[in-house]
This record gives C-alpha cells, sequence and structure tokens, in this order.
C-alpha cells in the first residue's frame, strides 16, 4: 500500500497509509488535519489510499482544491511530489517524511567515553570555538569525578543539575529521579526567572517520550508544534526551547533531566542534546550502581542478621537440651517425695495434709510436663533429638493409651471409642514419641469436649513407597475456625487467648507433636467445623527408614 507523507505549517508531519488510510482536512476541529485559514470551507477535502494508490477528494468546498494546480471538482489520484492547494494554502506530498529544521536527529545510545561518542554521532561537530570545546570536556571530566565520591543519588542530580546549569545557562532547569518502584520525584530545580526553585509539570507526551520510548527531545518553538501549542505549562513558561533527556542506563529510566530557554538565550542546539544525554547516561550508570551496591548491601545485612539469630537460636536449643538432665531431676524428685508424703499421711489418717500433698504433686507433674515440651521443642530445633527404634505391635499401644487417657475423659463426662483395624500390624519407629504425640492429641480432645465422644480411629494403607499407619483422633467438641487453624502449630500458639483462660495448657503440644511426627517421617494433619468437633490424624510410616530415612 502506498505511504505519503504531508507537512502542514507549524505542525508535525502526518502519514497516510495502511495505519492511517483517510486524512480529512478543514478548519472544523473534528478534522485529523485542521487548518485555521479563513479561505478554507469547514470541511474541505480528504486524503485516501487504497491498494489502487493515493487519491484527493474535495468535499464541495466554496474555494476548491487543486493538485499541481489544476482545479479538480471529484477524486484525483495523487503521488509524492504533487502540490495541493486549499483555498490560499498549499501542502506538498512527499514519499519520506520530511525532517523540520527544530527536529534534532534521531535518538542514539551514547557512551561515556568523549571520542567514541563523537566517533558514533556524524552530526556532533567540534565547535568553531576551541574554548567552548576545552569547557565541554571539562564538564564531562568534573562531572565524572563527582560520580566518584559516595554521594547519595539526590545530591549527585543536585550537582549535576548545577554543574550544567551553569555551562548551558538556560532559563530554567530540573531534575527527576524515579523512585524504587514509585513515581517521578524532582529532586532539584534552578531558574533564572522564578528564583532558585520552581516544579516542573512535564506534558503526557514529554513523559512518554522520556520514559516509555527512551527518546530525547529537542523542541524549538513549542507552541507552533500540536502536540505541545495545549500543554498550559508550556504557555505558562514562555519557553522557546526545551530538553528533555531520560537518564537511561540499559533500558532502564530512572530519571530525567529538564531544561528550557526563552529569547533572551535563544535556542538550544543538537550538540546541546547530545552533551545533555552523555551526562545523562553517566548519571544513571551511576544511580543503578548505587542501587545495586545498596541492594546488595542490604541482602548482605539481612543474610548476617538471619545467620545471627539463627546461631542464637541454636545456641538456646543447645542449651536447653544439655540442661535436660538438670531441669527435670528435681522436678521429679519433688513428686516422688510428695507421692511417699501423701503415703505416710494416708496412714496416719491426715486427710488435710493429703490434700496438701495431692497440689503439690499436680502441680510439679504440671510443671514437669511443661519443662518436658520446651526441653522437646528445643532438642527438636537443635537436632539434638534422636529416635529410639523398635518392633512393635499396634493394637496393644492404643489400648494402654485409652486406659490411660479414660479418667480424662470421664472428668468432662466424655465417652470413648476405639477402632482398630485388624490388619495394623505392627511398626517400627520410636513408640515412645509415638505415645507422646498421640496422649498429646487424645488429651487435647478429651479436655475441649464435654459430654462428648472422642474417639481413635487406626487403620493400615498401603501407598507409594510402602504401607503407613492413620492414627486418627476425632471429637464432637469446641472445633476450631479457618483462622485458628492456620496458627494452630505455632508454639506456644493456642486457638485464641479465651482458650488458655478456660482450659490451661502451654500452646506447645500440638507443636511439639507436629515436629516429632516430621521427625519419624509422618505428619499430623487437622480438619475441623467451628462448634462441631475436630479431627486429628498423626501419620506415620510404617517401617521408619524404609523410604524416609533421617
Amino acid at each position: 500500500m502506498v505511504e505519503l507523507w504531508i507537512c502542514p505549517p507549524g505542525q508535525s508531519p502526518m502519514k497516510l497509509g495502511q495505519d492511517r488510510p483517510i486524512i480529512s482536512i478543514g478548519r472544523d476541529g473534528s478534522n485529523d488535519l485542521v487548518l485555521d485559514d479563513p479561505s478554507l470551507s469547514r470541511n474541505h477535502a480528504r486524503l485516501l489510499v487504497v491498494q489502487a494508490g493515493a487519491f484527493l477528494e474535495d468535499l464541495g468546498s466554496r474555494n476548491g482544491s487543486r493538485i499541481n494546480g489544476d482545479p479538480i471538482t471529484a477524486v484525483r489520484a495523487v503521488a509524492a511530489g504533487d502540490e495541493l492547494q486549499f483555498g490560499r494554502l498549499s501542502l506538498r506530498l512527499e514519499a519520506e517524511r520530511p525532517r523540520l529544521p527544530h527536529e534534532s536527529g534521531p535518538s542514539i545510545s551514547f557512551l561515556m567515553d568523549v571520542d567514541k561518542l563523537r566517533a558514533s554521532s556524524p552530526d556532533l561537530q567540534v565547535p568553531g570555538d576551541p574554548l567552548q570545546f576545552r569547557e565541554a570536556l571539562d564538564l564531562v571530566h568534573a562531572l565524572s569525578l563527582d560520580m566518584l565520591s559516595d554521594a547519595s543519588s539526590e545530591a549527585m542530580l543536585g550537582n549535576l543539575l548545577t554543574r550544567v546549569y551553569d555551562w548551558l545557562k538556560p532559563d530554567r532547569g530540573a531534575v527527576l529521579l524515579r523512585q524504587a518502584g514509585g513515581p517521578m520525584i524532582q529532586v532539584a530545580s534552578r531558574s533564572r526567572r522564578h528564583g532558585q526553585d520552581f516544579q516542573v509539570e512535564l506534558s503526557r507526551t514529554m513523559l512518554e517520550a522520556a520514559v516509555e520510548r527512551r527518546e530525547a527531545l529537542l523542541i524549538n518553538n513549542p507552541i507552533l508544534d500540536s502536540k505541545y501549542a495545549q500543554a498550559e505549562s508550556l504557555i505558562a513558561s514562555g519557553a522557546i526551547s526545551i530538553m528533555t533527556v531520560p537518564l537511561e542506563h540499559e533500558g532502564e529510566v530512572v530519571g530525567i533531566i529538564y531544561f528550557d530557554a526563552g529569547l533572551r538565550r535563544g535556542e538550544f542546539t543538537g550538540e546541546d542534546l547530545r552533551l545533555l544525554a552523555v551526562v545523562g547516561h553517566m548519571a544513571a550508570a551511576k544511580i543503578r550502581t548505587t542501587r545495586l551496591l545498596d541492594e546488595l548491601a542490604r541482602k548482605r545485612d539481612l543474610e548476617l542478621a538471619v545467620a545471627a539469630a539463627e546461631q542464637a537460636t541454636r545456641a538456646k536449643s543447645e542449651f536447653l537440651a544439655r540442661m535436660s538432665h538438670e531441669l527435670r531431676t528435681p522436678l521429679n524428685a519433688i513428686i516422688g517425695y510428695s507421692e511417699m508424703l501423701q503415703e505416710d499421711a494416708l496412714e496416719a489418717g491426715q486427710a488435710t495434709a493429703v490434700a496438701d500433698l495431692e497440689r503439690i504433686t499436680g502441680a510439679g507433674r504440671h510443671l514437669l510436663a511443661l519443662v518436658n515440651d520446651i526441653l522437646d521443642l528445643s532438642k527438636v530445633e537443635a537436632g539434638k533429638m534422636e529416635l529410639c527404634l523398635e518392633s512393635f505391635p499396634v493394637e496393644p499401644l492404643v489400648g494402654d493409651l485409652m486406659a490411660m487417657i479414660r479418667p480424662l475423659a470421664a472428668r468432662n463426662r466424655n465417652a470413648l471409642e476405639l477402632d482398630c483395624a485388624a490388619d495394623a500390624g505392627a511398626m517400627v519407629t520410636d513408640i515412645t514419641k509415638v505415645r507422646q504425640v498421640l496422649l498429646n492429641l487424645l488429651g487435647n480432645a478429651c479436655k475441649f469436649t464435654s459430654d462428648g465422644t472422642v474417639g481413635l480411629t487406626v487403620s493400615r494403607q498401603a501407598l507409594a513407597g510402602g504401607d503407613w499407619l492413620a492414627f486418627e483422633v476425632r471429637d464432637t467438641g469446641i472445633g476450631l475456625t479457618p483462622e485458628q487453624i492456620a496458627k494452630l502449630f505455632e508454639n506456644f500458639t493456642q486457638a485464641e487467648s479465651s482458650t488458655n483462660r478456660r482450659f490451661g495448657g502451654t500452646g506447645l503440644g500440638l507443636a511439639v507433636g507436629r515436629l516429632l511426627a516430621r521427625l519419624m517421617g509422618g505428619d499430623v494433619e487437622v480438619a475441623s467445623e467451628f462448634g462441631r468437633g475436630s479431627r486429628f490424624t498423626l501419620r506415620l510410616p510404617a517401617e521408619f527408614g524404609a523410604e524416609n530415612p533421617a
């Protein structure tokens, strides 16, 4: 399909082609090409392109349309080089986009080395004044030294703005910095007309060019360019020349440099824009390097903090694990002596003393259970917990557990149910730890259930890798909400504070139980409905180490 360019006075060139097959022309604002000339009709003519070629159609205008001086009455073919006349205006069709006098060359990738920059930019000429060229080199050199310092990105950009501002002598200048993952923030500004500071307002077109397309812009006489003529900030500034350069390095835009100038200073040149692009590239590389080093430093500090915390946790756990004997021995002695004194008091008929000694024994057992939970947790965390493997039948184990838990169930008037599959058979693991986990699950079920049912179901399941035993503890108690289940296995955590006040406990039993289950190659799972009861399932390999090495 044919492609032609039309360049109206004071406006950007427009392309007629596949992307825009019709260009309507006239004084009315609804046209694609609006020409404010009284000799034109509101809807004067239109250019259109089809597979057969390009054509001009007059829409019954009062002053007519002409092609190369010949009037047309309907539709006429047009081609590159044709002179089109609409009323008193003449426009020329071009095969390629014409370059306007105020437009700079295409955006290029600038290098920090000035010699390479000049070699890669044929349009960049050495100024006729050797002193001016020396000053430009001195500017780049001074900025390079500034960027070797440890100053912050904001301070570095402020210094860059001051140096370039003093060299270019514009009316106003500003630097914007993109915060990590955030918006552009102005960090420095200079102005001759409004004191030292002002707030730059970039149009959407300028921002898109700088940030999305990574283009450096040089706009002379912006009020004559349709893309910028309606920008209130530009009209208010009175600028006749504007430069914006993205601070871009390896495809990432981290900021924008902005300068504008009025009649007193005159228009910026393409060489000004290229020099600004050089220093912008240098600044962007410095900012990205600084941010990368800061991020590495933060990661290093975080890693050191995590390592220190892990070391402290290991030290704490190792200390508590070593203190196991020292903590348990005196408590066992207190419990043992209180039980002996209870027997003596019973024989002597001292009922009051017996009640007091029972409270001492109960308190001692409660404290011993708390110490055991803390020590077990610390041993697992410190990697000091060892398994004592042995083969044992499952049915006698669960029978003993139900007998042990029966007094606790009776305290809350709960019925106990046991369903052990005939093929439960035997298992090879640490029987003490299996008993500890199941006692905790059954104890919780009895504690949080009143006038209900607590049951234990045991089944043997053939899964990939071998046989597994499933111990399901169910109750008809208070149940759990999804929010409570989410934090159920955290250390020192109970469902809610009221649970501790009502039922007591340390909040360690389930956390220790899951750790022990995982140590034996299994896990503890939970399913619950608030107000309807809960179901906790301990799953363990029938033979530890066969498919689940420690």
